[in-house]
């Protein structure tokens, strides 16, 4: 009986403390201040309040937790095969405009019309052919094709997506200087252009490879990272990370490196 009766009395004195908040079901939405607050728990955390729980991948529709308590915006990579987007879900865009220097997506004019319509920021992006022609010759195409900056359009600067297609091996069989004068053209020549340096869309693994990972473009070149977030080329951070590439009709997943005001500085200036 005595032992009975103290087995009672120490689960009785626990139960407080050990249900007092939940472990791994719940999402914790606010941090160590009210850690012992139900209302601190919910399956569906607002980005305003601080995402630190490592299960918490999503604060709602505009924001993904880094796991450092702040918030990044989402985006989405829109390519030909894109179909299907719900626009609304997003804060900005990335839309394929053209390649090389003889494809014009046939789809990017309403693409990008719908991207506008839906008061999201959106932007171009051209996917590189080096060996058909030169940086400068591609950069023009592009331009000409929905590939301009303007920031009284909530346009994003353009995007030159290279070796994302292309095999780190073949390197276009270019060597790594070729790569990186052809990069430089492009830069160049949409800078002269519009006023702004093109982002670089790339994977670490290629851009390692084939460009002996060039640091020449991390001053005046934001990265769009593709696929992982080890940063190549010693840019301190990738601006845009590619977590989910495009899917049959579905478009790819982006985040930009921070909150919504830093987008907005960065499209208009």
């Amino acid at each position: 009986m005595r032992f009975s009766t103290v087995l009672f009395l120490a689960a009785t004195t626990l139960l407080p403390f050990t249900s007092a908040a939940p472990t791994g079901n719940g999402l914790q939405v606010r941090g160590k201040d009210c850690d012992n607050d139900p209302k601190c728990w919910d399956e569906k955390p607002k980005c305003k309040d601080k995402c630190d729980d490592d299960k918490c991948d999503k604060c709602d529709d505009d924001c993904d937790d880094d796991h450092k308590g702040k918030c990044r915006v989402k985006g989405i990579d829109v390519t030909y095969d894109t179909d299907h987007v719900d626009w609304k879900k997003y804060k900005f865009a990335y839309i394929l405009a053209t390649k090389g220097d003889d494809y014009y997506s046939p789809k990017y004019k309403d693409q990008s019309h719908d991207c506008r319509k839906s008061d999201l920021y959106c932007g171009a992006y051209h996917v590189a052919h080096p060996t058909k022609c030169t940086g400068d010759d591609q950069a023009k195409y592009f331009i000409k094709h929905g590939g301009d900056w303007d920031k009284n359009k909530k346009k994003l600067p353009g995007a030159l997506s290279i070796g994302c297609e292309d095999e780190p091996k073949d390197c276009f069989g270019l060597s790594a200087s070729q790569l990186v004068d052809w990069i430089r053209d492009f830069s160049k020549t949409y800078h002269d252009k519009t006023h702004r340096y093109p982002v670089i869309s790339t994977t670490a693994k290629w851009w390692k490879h084939c460009t002996n990972n060039s640091h020449e473009f991390k001053n005046k070149n934001p990265l769009w990272l593709v696929g992982d977030d080890n940063t190549p080329g010693d840019w301190n951070h990738w601006s845009f990370l590619e977590y989910e590439s495009p899917k049959h009709d579905q478009p790819g997943k982006l985040k930009w490196y921070s909150d919504y005001n830093a987008l907005k500085h960065f499209a208009n200036n």
